[in-house]
């Protein structure tokens, strides 16, 4: 607790916060486990130290991750994938934003690139774009994202069109079809 206090400057609101999200952080060592990962996401990640309090609340478990073996290949995806290819300023404000895409597999990530890349058809520059802004695109089920992508062909938009609006306004894939997309459509 001191360690989150005095280290992280987390206020015992946030402690509180955190014990409650996640008690093992109690049985975390401060210096052996919290502290190499923090500086694992500042430096490495490019994560500013004024968010860590938020990126750690938002995604506690990121602590329990193996450095070696979870969360630097995962990084090293991020960063060296030819088709997202992040910089450290990239890859830090996508963390801040959604801690929880440290805790896919590179599996799990791949496959939704893919899609994004062969279904919606966005590729180049503008999936960088689309994953920072919105990365919780690498969280989302495949199926689900399609039904997105099934209902604006629906609608008649071309290919490209959709391409434009996923590369515009990612959060597209977390709309509801039936209560937010159809309605609007109608309207």
């Amino acid at each position: 607790i001191a360690f989150f206090r005095d280290v992280v400057s987390m206020s015992d609101a946030d402690i509180v916060k955190l014990i409650c999200k996640s008690p093992r952080v109690l049985e975390y060592g401060s210096e052996q486990t919290v502290r190499p990962r923090i500086a694992f996401l500042e430096q490495q990640c490019g994560v500013p130290a004024q968010v860590i309090t938020k990126v750690l609340l938002k995604s506690p478990m990121i602590m329990s991750l193996s450095l070696k073996e979870t969360l630097e290949p995962r990084v090293a995806f991020l960063r060296e994938h030819r088709h997202l290819n992040l910089n450290k300023s990239q890859l830090g404000k996508l963390i801040s934003r959604h801690p929880q895409v440290l805790t896919c597999t590179e599996e799990s990530m791949q496959q939704r690139v893919d899609f994004l890349v062969n279904k919606a058809g966005v590729g180049g520059p503008e999936l960088s774009k689309v994953v920072v802004a919105h990365p919780q695109v690498l969280h989302y089920k495949l199926d689900s994202m399609l039904e997105r992508l099934t209902y604006l062909r629906s609608v008649g938009m071309q290919e490209g069109d959709i391409a434009q609006a996923v590369a515009r306004f990612p959060q597209i894939f977390s709309l509801s079809v039936t209560t937010n997309m159809a309605p609007k459509w109608h309207y």
